[in-house]
């Protein structure tokens, strides 16, 4: 049990760990924009799946965007839970990886 007006330890970890996590999610917004632009430029090519294409990019999207909120809250040390889910959904980048990982073992840093 901690005592009246003693402060938790800060280290940088969920500062760095949200950065990461954030790139990684950028990276994923990113890549899911590109599917979009793409999937319209084959629309006019005959049986081409571009309703999967659109579907892939749309989930893309709202992923990359759930790991740039997760980001956020991990450098402002908030939220602890959504700054894991947003770690959770890049961890098959090394960016995210490696975010969760420092995200995860600063859990008593949150609020």
């Amino acid at each position: 049990m901690m005592q009246e007006g003693t402060a938790k330890p800060q280290t940088a970890k969920p500062v760095i760990g949200g950065i990461l996590i954030l790139i990684a999610g950028f990276g994923d917004l990113v890549m899911g924009l590109w599917l979009a632009v793409v999937g319209t430029a084959f629309m006019t090519i005959p049986f081409f799946p571009t309703g999967m294409l659109m579907t892939c990019a749309i989930i893309w999207i709202i992923l990359g965007l759930i790991a740039i909120i997760g980001g956020i809250f991990a450098i402002k040390r908030e939220k602890f839970g959504l700054a894991i889910i947003g770690g959770v959904l890049t961890i098959y980048t090394l960016l995210g990886l490696i975010g969760l990982i420092l995200v995860a073992l600063s859990k008593d840093e949150f609020t």
